[in-house]
Parts: C-alpha cells; sequence; structure tokens
C-alpha cells in the first residue's frame, strides 16, 4: 500500500539539502499512519522530520512537524491534552525559526503557528477568538496561490460558527469546502481537523439534497480513522473536554442553558450544542440522566 511504498522511499533516499521533497515525503507518511488509526507511528514520524528539519535548520519543516504534532496531541482523548499541547507550543521559539523568513511575502512559520493557535482556541471552546485568528491568517495568504490553507481555514471557520450557534452559515461554508475538496480531490484536511468536522460531516449529510456530494460526504466518514472499530463505549472513553465538564458541573448546580451561558459568556446556541454532544458521549437522553451518570463517572 502507500505506506509501504513511502517507507521503503524514504529509507533508501539520499537526504539532499535542501531536503523538501524529503520532508514532504515523512509528512505525508505521518498523516497516512494518521488515517490508519495509528497515531504513535505518526508522531514518531514527525518527530524524525522535527530532528532531520533541525540539523539541516529547515524551520519551515521543523514548524510544519510541529504543529502537525500538537493536533495530534489535541486529538488525543487524555484529560490532559490541552495541557500537554501548550506545553508542546511553548517548548519551542516561533518568533527565531520566523525570523528567517522574514522577508518573505508568505511565512511559513507564522502560518504553521497560526494554525496551531486556532486548533487551540477551538479546544478551549473559544470560538469567537479562533474566527478572528483565522480573519488574521486569511490575510497573510497571497492572491491566486494557497488554495489548500484557505480551504482548511474554511473549514475551520465553519466548525467555530457551528459552536457559536450560527448553524446556517457553518453548513453553507462547509459545504463551499465539500464542492472545491471535491474538485481537486483533497479529502485528509477534513480528517486532519478532528472530531468536530466528522460531527459536522455527519449532520450536513443527513439534509445534503444532491447525490453526488451526499457520496462525497459518506466517502469522507468512511476513511475516517476508527470508522471499523468503534464500539459503544468509545464516545465515553474519550472523556468530556473541558468546556464540556464546565456546562455539566453548571447545569448539575441547576443552572439554566440561559444561566450557563451568561456564566461561561457562550451564545446559548453553544450551550445546547455542548449539551447535545455531553448526551451523545454519557449515552443518555437529557439532562437529569447526564448529571446522575456524571457522578456515578466522578465527573463532577
Amino acid at each position: 500500500g502507500l505506506e509501504e511504498r513511502l517507507g521503503w522511499a524514504l529509507g533508501h533516499v539520499d537526504v539532499i539539502n535542501p531536503i523538501d521533497f524529503y520532508a514532504q515525503g515523512q509528512i505525508c507518511l505521518a498523516r497516512t499512519q494518521r488515517l490508519l488509526g495509528r497515531p504513535k507511528e505518526a508522531l514518531a514520524s514527525l518527530a524524525a522530520m522535527q530532528a532531520l528539519a533541525s540539523r539541516n535548520q529547515s524551520w519551515r519543516f521543523f514548524a510544519q512537524a510541529m504543529a502537525e504534532e500538537i493536533n495530534l496531541i489535541l486529538q488525543d482523548v487524555g484529560p490532559d491534552r490541552l495541557k500537554r499541547a501548550e506545553q508542546r507550543l511553548k517548548s519551542v521559539d516561533w518568533n527565531k525559526m520566523a525570523a528567517h523568513y522574514r522577508n518573505m511575502a508568505f511565512n511559513p512559520v507564522n502560518w504553521s503557528l497560526g494554525v496551531t493557535r486556532v486548533r487551540l482556541l477551538q479546544g478551549r471552546g473559544h470560538f469567537s477568538e479562533a474566527l478572528h485568528e483565522i480573519t488574521q491568517l486569511r490575510g497573510t495568504l497571497q492572491p491566486g496561490w494557497h488554495g489548500l490553507q484557505r480551504l482548511r481555514l474554511d473549514i475551520l471557520a465553519a466548525l467555530s460558527y457551528q459552536r457559536l450557534g450560527y448553524q446556517e452559515r457553518a453548513n453553507s461554508l462547509l459545504g463551499e469546502c465539500l464542492i472545491n475538496a471535491e474538485r481537486e480531490g483533497v479529502r485528509s484536511l477534513f480528517v486532519e481537523e478532528g472530531e468536530g468536522i466528522r460531527q459536522l460531516l455527519q449532520q450536513l449529510e443527513s439534509t445534503e439534497r444532491q447525490p453526488a456530494l451526499q457520496a462525497f460526504i459518506r466517502g469522507l466518514l468512511g476513511i475516517w480513522p476508527g470508522q471499523g472499530v468503534r464500539k459503544p463505549q468509545d464516545a465515553l472513553e474519550e472523556g468530556l473536554t473541558e468546556r464540556e465538564r464546565e456546562v455539566v458541573c453548571l447545569a448539575a448546580q441547576g443552572l439554566s442553558n440561559e444561566e450557563i451561558g451568561q456564566r461561561l459568556s457562550l451564545a446559548l446556541g453553544t450551550v445546547k450544542w455542548h449539551l447535545h454532544n455531553i448526551y451523545e458521549k454519557l449515552k443518555v437522553r437529557n439532562r437529569t440522566q447526564a448529571i446522575r451518570r456524571a457522578r456515578e463517572l466522578s465527573l463532577l
């Protein structure tokens, strides 16, 4: 398969300077391993890429591999994933790396840093701030170039809009992303942005009326890591996010949805979305059952 051919090629090729082809191959290998549901192997490939890029002072590839690694950490099921991702982000001097490209119209290090910030903001439930960061990143892209970068930003923006309660805007933007992705033959960008995008695609698939686009969505969902081996308890093992814990704790205190939104500075639609996700993860149907189940699992 593709992974075996990539592994063989990377193991036999001479590493030359510049290392562009080797670096892209190594990152492609890591993404393939991730798609196959083997995140530990993907992390090992990214670590090897970082070491090689550091030796060759190819900081744009180091930054790209670092961003990929942090994204993998954020999609882990561990309760400390946000803390680990923040620590990894702070472990390198991004400004020093970016300085090597300060005379370029598009700074690849700042791009990797910006996308990572967006993902961290979304992981913490700060979706308005994420949209602001996305707007800033769009301003760095060059007209007529960076089509895949624009597509990634639109995918991330769709997730933020949905979590803020702007479902129609989210569906419209995601639909545009799917049309562009189908035309270009791009699938991995959706998978790379994780569970939130998978849920968005599932919702859109159930309402989409265009057969071709619906088939494309089903194809995307079919290649999602772990689809063939999901168990009923997987969602519970996934654990509640930091924001979901806050919501369920406030619900347990008797606060209404509106009061929870005021306390956490969230839109009412966002509170309802978090509760929906909590019900799904805890395998319950309503707030009372969710609170009871959360207590049983010592989540409160």
